[in-house]
């Protein structure tokens, strides 16, 4: 055990995509276009004519100067390449471009990355899309990063390559995604503070909700951060997790976020996932009464269940626990307007003596206070 820090910051969710347009199929290989699968380009793709341009020290188009490839059938690209060349304009006589769709129910576009070939260095300089008609994106990188912001519902969109980085060159794209994860090594993390106030014990006996906190310090090496929050693609309810010699320790949501540019680092607030519920403010719980006019007595766990319906997966210490939570009972069951989660848990805690917080997963664990 050497105490090694690791740190998974899942960005944006990544949807299952399908993804059609001006592909050559003949020489395109889409099997490692989406998933986490490393994939490296190649230059050179057909025997068309390239050369070298003298005055702009270009490669213009492929050149078989043994060391490009010949693709064909049994030897594809990995990834998609377009249907034509580019022209002396750089542009495209032929539109080129791809329409992402989902394939999963309501799972939204709302960012989308696409990887350029590093290799070959060649990347789309102008590119347009189809829910924005009319306006042109530039881009100098090889990964491009688009928002359609955190409300999308778009279900499919089509980016269309307007202007390619080189003459006589084909489109090359070697994945797309709709979600950026990040792992950061020791090397990496400049910073780490968890707690892990989950118990009572004999001299300090407490009952109530546990919120569970994290900081982390993370050097931004390539970039990416800043690169992500410049295209406003920081959303709300990012999830961390944080690893200590490959066991999960906690599960968090960033609550907020600030750098420090002059050595490029970011310091990210996090809280554990039920306590970004905690503060929610919940409808009010009438007085229900018989036909007799007397108010119906409810179990503490109807109030239990009030607090934390749809917020987060609750497990209970065992099944014993959650028998003597129904036979509690609150003779004129009533919570007034305006309360949140957290005041209507804590007042369940101090009536049964119990604890709650967040497992490693992120999961709400009810226990026995004493």
């Amino acid at each position: 055990m050497i105490n090694e820090p690791k740190v998974v910051i899942k960005y944006l969710a990544n949807y299952e995509i399908e993804v059609t347009g001006t592909i050559d199929e003949t020489i395109s290989n889409p099997k490692n276009l989406t998933d986490e699968t490393p994939v490296g380009g190649k230059k050179g793709f057909h025997l068309n004519g390239g050369y070298y341009d003298p005055y702009t020290e270009e490669d213009v188009g492929t050149l078989m100067n043994g060391t490009y490839t010949l693709y064909d059938a049994n030897n594809m690209y990995n990834g998609l390449v377009g249907t034509i060349m580019s022209n002396e304009h750089y542009g495209f006589d032929i539109p080129q471009f791809l329409t992402i769709t989902t394939t999963q129910p309501n799972t939204y576009i709302k960012s989308l990355f696409i990887y350029f070939d590093t290799t070959a260095k060649e990347i789309a300089t102008k590119l347009a899309f189809s829910n924005e008609p009319g306006r042109v994106y530039s881009n100098n990188k090889y990964v491009y990063m688009h928002s359609f912001g955190e409300d999308s519902t778009l279900t499919s969109v089509t980016v269309d390559f307007l202007e390619w980085s080189k003459r006589n060159a084909a489109v090359k794209v070697v994945k797309i995604k709709t979600g950026y994860t990040a792992t950061y090594d020791p090397f990496s993390i400049r910073d780490i503070y968890y707690s892990r106030d989950k118990f009572s014990d004999v001299d300090n006996l407490k009952f109530g909700v546990t919120v569970q906190e994290a900081t982390f310090e993370i050097n931004d090496y390539d970039g990416m951060i800043q690169e992500l929050y410049n295209s406003d693609l920081i959303f709300k309810n990012v999830q961390v997790q944080l690893y200590v010699d490959g066991s999960l320790e906690g599960t968090y949501i960033i609550d907020a976020k600030n750098s420090d540019n002059t050595i490029s680092y970011w310091t990210f607030d996090c809280k554990d996932l039920p306590s970004v519920r905690l503060s929610d403010t919940l409808p009010p719980i009438n007085i229900a009464l018989d036909e007799n006019g007397k108010p119906i007595p409810k179990p503490l766990k109807y109030f239990i269940d009030y607090a934390l319906a749809g917020a987060v997966n609750v497990i209970y210490e065992d099944a014993e626990l959650e028998e003597e939570l129904n036979e509690i009972i609150i003779k004129v069951p009533y919570i007034a307007g305006g309360k949140t989660r957290e005041e209507v848990l804590t007042m369940c805690c101090q009536i049964a003596l119990l604890r709650m917080y967040s497992d490693e997963q992120g999961n709400l664990l009810v226990t026995r206070g004493v």
